[in-house]
């Protein structure tokens, strides 16, 4: 399953859950971490829609959102130190 570390809050989002979080849902619900991919969708078109659900803007999605994400995840999550390593 991938994580798309883009689709979050900060890009607009307002129902998605935090791609580090949902990582480790994923973990905590059993799925193997061979499993679990994050990726970032670097650069690839990110539509903005406004509260109507209209399209307001084309973005792209950030490359650093990988590297926020994962950070974020070995940082909060002690439980998934042995994964990483």
């Amino acid at each position: 399953m991938d994580v798309t570390t883009c689709v979050s809050h900060e890009y607009g989002f307002k129902k998605a859950v935090k791609p580090s979080e949902a990582v480790r849902i994923l973990m905590k619900n059993g799925v193997p971490t061979e499993r679990i991919t994050m990726s970032s969708d670097g650069n690839g078109s990110l539509p903005i829609f406004n509260d109507r659900g209209e399209l307001v803007k084309i973005g792209r999605a950030p490359v650093s959102s990988l590297y926020r994400e994962f950070k974020d995840l070995v940082n909060t999550g002690r439980h998934i130190i042995g994964v990483c390593s």
